[in-house]
């Protein structure tokens, strides 16, 4: 570990008390001022040294915010901390900052709206027109993002049915998302509001009920080691493991992300989505001490790409904020499309060519998830 990650682990360690602590200070300090001047800012027709929010992070950094950012989701929110706790330091640093924010009605919210937009590409537009498309200025197209995700996350999670709020936290917790949905819905902001889950779920109902069946789909194989393999697939009972395994469609993640057939994503989406994974990698202490889980990695067969020791790479850091940050457009489509379809009378072999399409996402998500 280098000195600030040494540093980190330390503060995050010796930080118990919310009130107290000064990344949560930083990050209030910080909400403020872009919740001041964002009714003023244009994403790019001004100089960079003219825009306000950039001058302000010339003096707190790129590293500081993300490096904040995280002390406050481990050191108060994290699992070292009690779930009692942690319920109670959310509480604290939402109404800490709801003091300056003053950011009551979600349905108002810009940056909510902002964090929650359309980022596929429209249907009139070729993929060459695509191609040519890129964000006006990619640095603070990272910023903006990043501070309406810290926004949406203490302002309004309660609001959307991600939380349930200290009030009524002995509430079930499924009924008091599906109201906060429903409520949202007469609002026309469902939309806005689907969870990456419900691509998983199927509805059947009878004469008498109507019931939620969960299914993932068979688990795809992207790795030479599978190709090849008659051995029998002991996660896909029946099968061997060579059935599951699919070919690549697309040359790169670029290619695949703007032109599948799937869940396409606009150009300038992609564009700005790499800038961001290039901040988390560049000043991230938690993302840059990232490494290969070796147990994983021998266990699994993922070794074509990957080999004992690496770090995380930037094509894994933007496939995970394509799918977190593209959830209702793009992340639920992806998942949908991993499972059989309704009928149930598709064949293995169509199975195989549609997930084609998003082959290359699916296995960087699965190497991020399970080796880093």
């Amino acid at each position: 570990l280098g000195p600030n990650a040494i540093y980190k682990n330390m503060a995050d360690v010796l930080c118990k008390d919310v009130h107290k602590c000064s990344a949560v200070k930083h990050l209030i300090m910080c909400l403020h001022f872009y919740n001041t001047v964002s009714d003023f800012m244009d994403d790019g027709d001004h100089d960079d040294d003219d825009n306000l929010l950039l001058e302000y992070f010339k003096q707190y950094t790129a590293a500081d915010l993300l490096n904040d950012y995280e002390h406050i989701l481990s050191a108060h929110l994290g699992l070292n901390v009690s779930a009692s706790q942690r319920d109670l330091n959310f509480v604290d640093i939402h109404r800490q900052i709801g003091k300056y924010l003053k950011c009551n009605d979600v349905t108002q919210c810009k940056a909510f709206l902002s964090n929650r937009r359309r980022r596929t590409p429209p249907q009139t537009q070729s993929p060459q027109q695509q191609q040519q498309q890129a964000p006006k200025n990619g640095t603070l197209s990272f910023y903006v993002d990043i501070l309406n995700s810290i926004h949406v996350l203490f302002a309004h999670s309660e609001q959307i049915g991600y939380r349930v709020d200290h009030a009524t936290h002995h509430a079930n917790f499924i009924d008091f998302v599906l109201k906060k949905r429903e409520k949202l819905k007469t609002l026309a902001l469902a939309p806005l509001t689907t969870h990456v889950n419900d691509a998983y779920f199927t509805s059947s109902s009878s004469s008498s009920s109507s019931t939620l069946t969960f299914e993932s789909g068979p688990r795809y194989a992207m790795w030479e080691w599978y190709k090849d393999n008659n051995d029998a697939d002991e996660l896909n009972a029946g099968y061997r493991y060579r059935d599951w395994y699919i070919d690549a469609k697309y040359a790169t993640l670029k290619e695949e992300c703007l032109q599948n057939k799937i869940a396409a994503v606009s150009a300038e989406e992609y564009a700005r989505v790499t800038v961001k994974a290039s901040q988390y990698l560049q000043h991230s202490e938690k993302v840059k001490s990232m490494r290969c889980d070796d147990s994983n990695l021998m266990q699994m067969h993922y070794d074509d790409g990957v080999q004992t020791g690496d770090a995380i790479t930037l094509a894994h850091i933007v496939a995970l904020l394509l799918f977190v940050d593209c959830g209702a457009q793009i992340a639920v489509p992806f998942c949908r499309a991993l499972r059989r379809s309704k009928d149930g009378d598709e064949s293995d072999e169509a199975l195989k060519a549609r997930v084609s399409e998003c082959r290359t996402w699916y296995r960087l998500l699965r190497e991020t998830v399970e080796l880093f």
